[in-house]
């Protein structure tokens, strides 16, 4: 895929792979945040075969990093489930297991209330790691640096 901005030579951006793109020139910034958010015509996206695509079917634009607000709800979703498939057997077993024993030390502490309330568990990891607040490091997010060897 190439991406095109206007006036300057196209440049190759690899599919299914972040793509960073840099610049320090301040207006040329500006072009290409509007250009990936679609409120610009100086960026344009082509195939491999020279076709025009449109950017918004083409890009997944996060934002500034440093800035953006809403890194967790979109992304989150998508990283438990790829987890989720992916999980062995002894790592979804043991989850499970921590799940029950907190159920059980909850449904103990509702016996001495003398309450009539049951603790139910379903075995749905989603709501554990939903529970556990799983979210991204917002330290990281707040200082991305890190040096990729």
């Amino acid at each position: 895929m190439k991406l095109s901005y206007s006036t300057h030579k196209p440049f190759e951006i690899e599919n299914g792979k972040l793509n960073v793109v840099a610049t320090n020139n301040q207006v040329v910034y500006r072009d290409l945040i509007l250009g990936l958010k679609g409120q610009s015509d100086l960026l344009k996206v082509f195939d491999d075969d020279l076709n025009f695509t449109e950017i918004n079917k083409s890009f997944d634009w996060a934002g500034d990093l440093m800035i953006q607000q809403n890194i967790n709800k979109k992304y989150i979703p998508i990283i438990l489930k790829k987890m989720f498939t992916t999980m062995p057997d002894q790592q979804r077993n043991r989850i499970h297991e921590a799940t029950t024993s907190l159920d059980n030390a909850i449904q103990e502490s509702l016996y001495l209330a003398d309450l009539p309330v049951k603790v139910t568990y379903d075995f749905d990891l989603k709501k554990a790691l939903k529970f556990t607040d799983t979210h991204l490091n917002q330290e990281t997010l707040d200082d991305p640096y890190d040096i990729i060897t």
